[in-house]
């Protein structure tokens, strides 16, 4: 009696963890591995997945505040307003068309740790 019930709660809890806490998987940002398929592919407004939550977290740690607003966006992995608004400082501090969208040169200034200089080389880590 006591062994079913022991495992009648042990499936119960295999089930609620399954549902309920995230897999690392699900919780990281996007691996080293995927990071290059991120690069190649362009984001905009609507956005969603992985690829997105690693572009907001490289969006946030670029300081693209102004006045009383700390230029921050939620790590949710969806493309909205804020982290198009974020994309289009980070694309006029470089002096590109301010459009939001990711594409091959904002993906250079995303990944660039060096203000607007274009000819700095250096990277992200994986970026």
């Amino acid at each position: 009696m006591i062994k079913k019930r022991l495992t009648r709660l042990a499936v119960a809890v295999a089930l609620v963890s399954a549902v309920v806490i995230p897999t690392a998987a699900q919780a990281a940002p996007a691996s080293a591995a995927t990071t290059a398929t991120c690069r190649s592919q362009v984001f905009k407004y609507g956005s969603t997945g992985n690829c997105v939550g690693y572009i907001q977290t490289i969006l946030n740690s670029k300081g693209l505040g102004s006045g009383t607003d700390a230029g921050q966006t939620a790590t949710d992995g969806i493309f909205g307003w804020r982290t198009h608004e974020l994309v289009k400082r980070l694309q006029q501090k470089w002096a590109f068309t301010q459009d939001g969208i990711i594409g091959p040169n904002t993906w250079i200034a995303l990944c660039s740790t060096n203000g607007g200089n274009q000819n700095a080389g250096q990277y992200f880590a994986g970026c």
